[in-house]
């Protein structure tokens, strides 16, 4: 007698429910990342915001965030491949053109923005196809995806209409959106339903 195969059980993915509060002593004094490195600041920024690599938690080994490969083509150059169908939270899109305009925005040297600290020579980004980032160095740079970590990539095309937002309303595509900054109070976010 034939016994009947019971059915393939289906997962439902988890919803987005409860809150999370979570205190600090101290206000971030800006969100806009490549200004922020205390542990205050980087906790709001880093769930915002995310960069072409990033730390595995467990191991502390780089890994791909918005790259899914990186590559040293000479001793000046890296390639960087990223992510494809990448939104940002304001549904602009991820490309290289705009990854590169953020990367050397953020590293300028008339910037003297605080992210400085962390490069080596100096270094320009630029596109070579839409899913391709190449960033270039004065000088031979072996370990530049580590720096990379330091350099979390915005919506380019919102932070070049709206430069004075990138300081209190960060887009990014992490797993949080940024609701509102209360200064004194303060920041609110939600879960990035298509993370």
């Amino acid at each position: 007698m034939p016994t009947a195969v019971p059915p393939t059980p289906t997962v439902a993915q988890p919803k987005s429910e409860g809150k999370i509060t979570i205190v600090s002593g101290v206000e971030p004094e800006t969100l806009e990342y490549h200004m922020a490195y205390s542990r205050e600041q980087a906790l709001p920024l880093r769930n915002v915001t995310e960069a072409l690599l990033n730390r595995d938690p467990k191991t502390n080994d780089l890994i791909g965030e918005m790259a899914t490969k990186w590559e040293q083509t000479n001793p000046t150059t890296w390639r960087f491949t990223l992510r494809k169908d990448v939104k940002f939270h304001n549904g602009e899109a991820l490309d290289a053109e705009g990854a590169a305009w953020i990367t050397n925005r953020n590293w300028k040297k008339e910037n003297n923005f605080g992210i400085r600290q962390f490069i080596g020579p100096e270094l320009t980004a630029k596109a070579v196809d839409p899913l391709t980032l190449e960033i270039t160095t004065a000088a031979p740079d072996p370990i530049l995806p580590f720096r990379m970590y330091f350099s979390t990539i915005a919506a380019a095309k919102h932070a070049q209409a709206n430069p004075e937002e990138l300081p209190t309303k960060p887009i990014g595509t992490g797993p949080y959106k940024l609701v509102e900054w209360v200064k004194g109070q303060y920041i609110k976010m939600t879960a990035n339903d298509t993370y």
